[in-house]
């Protein structure tokens, strides 16, 4: 799978600050950070991202998501929390 290509898309989609995908196979997490997701309801974060994934989904490119958002602040505000994605 070519996680810079959903990676690129997500970013463009969602106007993202940052984007970290990993994943075994079709299993993948993404941590996304961006503006968009201030101030907003977990359940409609999670549809933020998968919108833009449901061709994935559909074609078996993709069979499961873990999701973390946050936004820019959030981020910033935390970054000693998230060493491993420096």
């Amino acid at each position: 799978m070519n996680y810079k290509e959903i990676s690129d898309l997500l970013k463009k989609k969602l106007k993202l600050y940052k984007i970290f995908i990993q994943g075994i196979e079709k299993n993948i997490e993404i941590t996304a950070i961006g503006n968009i997701f201030q101030n907003k309801k977990t359940i409609i974060k999670q549809q933020l991202i998968y919108q833009p994934l449901m061709p994935y989904f559909e074609k078996k490119i993709i069979h499961a998501v873990k999701i973390k958002t946050y936004s820019i602040l959030e981020w910033k505000k935390n970054l000693n929390k998230f060493t491993h994605y420096k």
